[in-house]
């Protein structure tokens, strides 16, 4: 590791010799994975420290690095690749040594298959992180309106705002909420615990990604009170401390985050948390002093009122490195597996994803069988489906009888076996980070999206919102704009997101833009250039294949 950058122009360090910077926050494991990655590579890196309590991540310098507003974006050279899982894909690319994905299909999937489940838990995690830790830290260290006057700072959107003003008064989740949060935490690491019965590690008996997507979260549990039992899941432990031992586990985890985990495990913070609680009139006195000394620390620490009194601007964030961009590093052996001999797809009528999954069907010339769970029955909760898709989430193929769910991962384990497949070969660390971050992208529109389709009208077609959620429509609808913009872009040159040939990104997103089309947002996205001609390309191409659905 080498130096931390404050501000642009400033040089990297000696030892940094592929000119990697990462964009990081101490706490978050997101980041964390791509430390250990670095680390298990041997790769000195210089590092941006973003501040996600800041909402820096929501600044208009760091959505230039990351449309998705969240850390960590990796810079190579002038190269910027975004998303833990893609940035650690590209690693593995670009830096072969030490590699951490397997080259075999199957199980390849199998850990793939784990980093969309710990993205999918993560959804369920961070409310509970918010509400037990960040919200009573804020709480105590700041007004409401001074926590809302340092949100703005970095963002205008009301949902950033409304989220702030949440995460203050702790509300983020009801004690019910947090009871199910709770509930669901520790069914999902039932998963972990099984797989881990008859294997030293997640898949298999090597380390790999899938270990190292799904350990920083879990040992995170602790900070958000959560605890895990050796009589209960004592795979899991004995997988925790082997992995805990990994000499780039150790040392991806800084002093700083080191802290505030030892914090959040407290009983001190358990303390805050009762007394914040209580009505003020019975509040303990002497706790009382205590806290508002210790607040007041906080509030030093953290700057509070030179941020209030604009004496600290919003920094201009250091950029990727100018000059030689990094050298393109070719796949030596990409992801291979025999075809499958029966294929079973099951989906969700109307579903984007499904539809994605079925146009690549088709256009692999694949015969599959095809089974509908209707989503409106919870036909997907059922102990049939969530035996093969453990959250639940569609679509889910099972080829040969392995179940593979993730609609990215379904994409891949196809386009591996797939006789005429439409991924041209050679594959590179660059053409693999553009796909992937393409894809990374159009999902990390999905909470725009469902703002979007959240709009409602009564018998006489008249929409009832409050004023809030009004701004928010408008700001999640200005964001898919943006989004579908850089798709138009993309398309000034080329017939297709990927090139001259139509790949797996383009039916993503023209899945999703199909979603959309019901929509004001999305009759107003059909009449950006190109938009309209390249989905009907996308749907020709498919037409033009001969599918055999069941």
């Amino acid at each position: 590791m080498g130096r931390t950058l404050i501000h642009s122009g400033e040089p990297l360090s000696e030892g940094n010799l592929h000119g990697l910077i990462l964009y990081d926050a101490a706490s978050s494991p997101c980041a964390r994975r791509v430390r250990i990655a670095l680390l298990e590579k041997e790769l000195d890196w210089d590092t941006v420290s973003v501040n996600l309590g800041g909402l820096e991540q929501r600044s208009a310098d760091f959505l230039a690095l990351n449309p998705n507003g969240v850390v960590p974006v990796l810079a190579h050279g002038e190269r910027v690749i975004f998303e833990s899982g893609v940035i650690n894909e590209y690693l593995d690319v670009a830096f072969p040594s030490h590699p951490l994905f397997p080259s075999d299909a199957r199980l390849r999937a199998r850990v793939r298959m784990w980093q969309a489940m710990e993205l999918e838990m993560a959804k369920t995690f961070r409310p509970l992180m918010y509400q037990r830790v960040l919200g009573p830290l804020t709480h105590i260290s700041r007004t409401l309106d001074e926590a809302l006057a340092i949100a703005r700072k970095s963002s205008v959107d009301p949902f950033d705002i409304e989220w702030a003003s949440r995460v203050w008064s702790m509300t983020v989740l009801s004690p019910e909420e947090e009871r199910h949060v709770e509930m669901v935490l520790l069914d999902w690491l039932g998963h972990v615990e099984r797989a881990l019965t008859d294997s030293r590690f997640l898949v298999g008996d090597s380390f790999t990604y899938a270990d190292l997507a799904v350990f920083p979260r879990v040992e995170m549990y602790a900070n958000g009170g959560l605890s895990i039992e050796p009589s209960q899941f004592p795979e899991t432990v004995r997988w925790m401390l082997e992995v805990s031992q990994r000499p780039s586990v150790i040392s991806s985890l800084p002093e700083e985050a080191a802290k505030s985990a030892e914090l959040a495990r407290s009983p001190f913070l358990a303390k805050i948390r009762k007394h914040l609680a209580t009505p003020v009139a019975y509040r303990d006195d002497a706790f009382s002093e205590e806290l508002q000394q210790f607040a007041a620390g906080m509030r030093e620490k953290q700057k509070i009122d030179a941020q209030l009194a604009g004496e600290i601007s919003p920094r201009k964030l250091p950029q990727p490195t100018l000059g030689p961009i990094a050298p393109e590093s070719k796949l030596e052996s990409p992801a291979v597996g025999l075809p499958a001999k029966t294929l079973v797809l099951f989906g969700a009528d109307g579903s984007p994803h499904t539809k994605r999954i079925v146009d690549l069907m088709t256009l692999l010339g694949l015969e599959f069988e095809y089974q509908s769970v209707d989503l409106a029955r919870n036909e997907n909760m059922t102990p049939r489906i969530r035996a093969i898709s453990p959250l639940g989430k569609l679509p889910v193929l099972v080829a040969d009888g392995m179940a593979i769910f993730d609609s990215g991962t379904i994409a891949d384990f196809l386009l591996s076996q797939a006789p005429n497949s439409i991924r041209p070969a050679p594959r590179s660390d660059v053409r693999i980070a553009e796909e992937r971050m393409w894809l990374a992208h159009e999902a990390g529109i999905h909470k725009e999206v469902a703002i979007v389709l959240g709009d409602h009208k009564d018998p006489d077609g008249n929409v009832h919102k409050p004023p809030l959620a009004v701004r928010q429509v408008e700001f999640a609808s200005a964001r898919l704009r943006t989004a579908f913009e850089k798709v138009s872009a993309a398309l000034n040159d080329r017939s297709f997101l990927m090139g001259a040939a139509i790949s797996f990104v383009d039916l993503a997103w023209s899945s999703r833009l199909e979603n959309l089309r019901s929509t004001a947002i999305g009759e107003q996205l059909l009449t950006l250039k190109n938009i309209p001609e390249w989905q009907e390309r996308v749907a020709r191409e498919v037409d033009s294949r001969t599918s055999v659905p069941g």
